[in-house]
């Protein structure tokens, strides 16, 4: 009963960490379902293109970096948070799952928000439900495998919002009277999120094979947390601009977009 209940608050506090990505699209999703329900009532088809797809490119621009750094320092990040009180192993091998798993949340949160602009509303509790009955059965049976255990929710998590996911996109496209092209809206932001998350490991590992020991204290861990973060960042930045990931009205979906795009010299 102890290790159920050890195991579980594993589970529990990588949930803390994975509900981080999602907290921080609520601003975004708050500021499209007004400006689409508004220029569908208007009839201005070109204005709800516009705000639609600047809405999957600003969900990529964040919710793919914040999914995959989450992957590429699971570790570090929860033995910094949460070591000695939790197994610091198996917390970055839950939180890695789920950080993935987050991406599709992000990407549900969004499509849920245009669906219900679109007066769809009946849509998303459709394909939640159908993700979260996966779920279930999934949870269900994988934990009772020994093997898997635990690591069973975060993968029924994964899958259950990894369909939900895709059934809104799916919703979308057909609902939307102009055409989306998702992979033009996700492919440059999950490769320069990739390369970011390489770097961040990268740079970790190199900070913690010169800093780190058996001895070390919570600081020099925050410290080598804090060096792969700063540099994933700026990795990250440069390969936006480069990339041209987002424009000036992507960016104005977010409060203080216009001031965002200043700084970063964005068109």
């Amino acid at each position: 009963l102890d290790e159920t209940r050890a195991l579980y608050g594993n589970y529990s506090a990588c949930m803390d960490l994975y509900n981080l990505p999602s907290s921080l699209m609520v601003a975004l999703t708050a500021s499209v379902i007004p400006a689409v329900s508004a220029s569908i009532t208007q009839h201005n088809e070109k204005q709800t293109a516009r705000i639609v797809r600047s809405s999957f490119r600003v969900t990529a621009l964040l919710a793919f970096p914040m999914g995959l750094g989450l992957w590429s320092l699971s570790g570090p990040i929860f033995r910094t948070f949460f070591y000695p009180r939790y197994d610091g192993a198996l917390g970055g091998q839950l939180l890695s799952v789920l950080g993935i798993a987050s991406i599709f949340v992000c990407l549900m949160l969004i499509t849920n928000s245009i669906l219900q602009s679109y007066g769809r509303v009946n849509v998303p509790i459709f394909t939640m439900l159908i993700g979260g009955v996966v779920k279930i059965v999934l949870n269900y049976n994988l934990t009772a495998v020994p093997s898997i255990n635990i690591h069973g929710a975060p993968i029924g998590t994964l899958v259950c919002f990894a369909l939900t996911a895709i059934l809104n996109l799916i919703a979308v496209s057909r609902v939307a009277a102009f055409h989306l092209n998702y992979p033009g809206y996700f492919l440059r932001p999950l490769l320069a999120s990739l390369a970011m998350a390489f770097s961040a490991r990268s740079v970790y590992a190199l900070c913690a094979h010169f800093l780190l020991s058996e001895d070390s204290g919570r600081t020099i861990m925050l410290v080598c947390v804090g060096a792969a973060i700063a540099v994933a960042v700026v990795v990250y930045a440069v390969l936006v601009l480069a990339l041209r990931i987002v424009t000036r009205d992507d960016l104005a979906l977010l409060p203080k977009g216009e001031k965002l795009a200043r700084i970063l010299h964005v068109r």
